[in-house]
């Protein structure tokens, strides 16, 4: 169909527009760290100064498509998520403004109408296509959005309540957000979870950011099954309410703060269904020392896979034996 083509073509674009800012991102810090660092001046020569001049000047234009091709991937993932959730109302809607048919014509009509369920079966399973890798990428893009706080909160408004919007659409209706260490709820439907953000989102600042260190990706055998995602996190310059208070804000917030976290996602149908959050206290998702072995028999990551696999059990689901590791922390270098 159409929409088919239109939603694959999209999906397609924003696989080369995430490529394209890795590239772009990599080659950055090839640059920033083999010819940017200062030289002494003794070892320089007028040639090497003009050398680094340029290669300045390209590191800014790169940076400059750098963001752009940022906001044209997030531009084609918000086209794609409204198209799935297009077709699926779209579905929906056809099945219920269908009319009762005359007896006689119910024979004649079966045909058809079970091949219309098989379209509306094959369009609401193209509706679950994000996986959970994709889903946690997304939500970061969203959540790495500058909000500078120096601007008048009437002309700031609208721009947080649009990030929000943008960050909770991947998040299931019920989704929770859980402390991992006493399995008890922090955030306990989508409500909180957008009242806590908009006051992050709201109080932050342009120096909020989140960055992925270490990733194991749970990959399921079958599309829209649980998925689960352990990550490593650095969390820069967060401001967020006080706990055991209004998630507004209203009645304080603590920060701005540097926290490390270690996260588990869970994710089904095309949608973030929990995060259990776990304190790295120790910042070992930093540690470049340690490699994939030494965090995996970590107390932390062996807390967080008991957890999935209680969840996969009361969930009457598999835990996924597709594993992939992902190490953020190595930097490609030159020299």
């Amino acid at each position: 169909t159409v929409d088919g083509r239109s939603e694959a073509s999209t999906e397609e674009g924003l696989r080369q527009r995430s490529q394209q800012v890795e590239e772009l991102e990599s080659l950055t810090s090839v640059f920033i760290r083999v010819f940017l660092f200062p030289l002494p001046m003794e070892s320089r020569r007028p040639s090497e100064d003009a050398d680094v001049d340029e290669l300045r000047r390209r590191v800014r234009r790169l940076e400059e498509v750098n963001k752009q091709l940022r906001h044209e991937n997030l531009e084609l993932m918000r086209q794609l998520v409204a198209m799935k959730e297009g077709t699926s109302n779209g579905a929906d809607k056809a099945v219920s403004k269908s009319e009762p048919a005359h007896p006689a014509q119910k024979a004649e009509e079966k045909p058809q109408q079970e091949e219309a369920k098989v379209d509306d079966d094959e369009q609401q399973q193209m509706a679950m296509t994000f996986n959970c890798c994709q889903l946690v990428n997304f939500t970061h893009e969203v959540f790495n959005q500058k909000i500078p706080n120096n601007v008048p909160i009437e002309h700031r408004g609208p721009t947080i309540e649009k990030k929000l919007a943008d960050f909770c659409q991947f998040f299931a209706k019920d989704a929770m957000v859980v402390d991992a260490n006493t399995k008890k709820p922090i955030l306990e439907d989508l409500r909180d979870i957008r009242a806590r953000y908009q006051t992050v989102f709201r109080e932050s600042g342009s120096d909020l950011e989140i960055k992925t260190l270490r990733r194991w990706y749970f990959e399921a055998d079958k599309e829209g099954a649980l998925e689960y995602c352990i990550d490593f996190e650095h969390h820069a310059h967060i401001v967020s309410p006080r706990p055991g208070l209004r998630l507004d804000g209203a009645l304080g917030v603590v920060g701005p703060r540097d926290v490390d976290l270690i996260t588990l996602y869970k994710s089904s149908n095309g949608k973030i269904d929990c995060m259990w959050l776990l304190p790295d206290k120790n910042h070992i998702g930093q540690d470049k020392i340690l490699g994939q072995t030494d965090l995996e028999e970590s107390q932390a990551y062996q807390g967080l896979l008991e957890i999935i696999k209680e969840d996969a059990k009361k969930s009457k689901a598999a835990v996924p034996t597709k594993v992939h590791y992902y190490d953020y922390n190595k930097v490609q270098t030159i020299g």
